[in-house]
């Protein structure tokens, strides 16, 4: 059919536009997240090393075609900060929480505009 080679180049580069747009999306509110953990004072432990508060980290990232955001500890006691004496050290847990709304407000803004 004459044309349609045309029109699915043109949906493919519709599909990667956006791809980009979202990953870039993403991107951002990892960062906006790790910028936020690592904030002075945002820890709900006491900081004495600054070892945990430095190594938060956060990530954007594709997987099997799902695009996910990771949080996570560099420092090799992080695990015993988000698990122990009932998670009331976490910070990566309610820092997920606090951006999802964020985020899914944002991908709504894009998808509309």
């Amino acid at each position: 059919m004459p044309g349609a080679d045309r029109v699915i180049n043109n949906l493919d580069l519709w599909s990667l536009r956006h791809k980009a747009a979202v990953k870039v999306l993403a991107d951002t509110q990892a960062l906006e997240a790790e910028n936020w953990m690592k904030a002075e004072g945002h820890q709900p432990w006491q900081n004495r090393t600054h070892h945990a508060r430095l190594g938060l980290t956060g990530k954007a990232y594709e997987y099997e075609g799902d695009l996910r955001i990771n949080l996570h500890h560099t420092a090799e006691y992080g695990v015993q900060l988000e698990l122990s004496h009932n998670r009331r050290y976490a910070i990566l847990e309610p820092t997920l929480r606090r951006i999802a709304p964020e985020f899914m407000e944002a991908l709504r803004r894009y998808l509309n505009a």
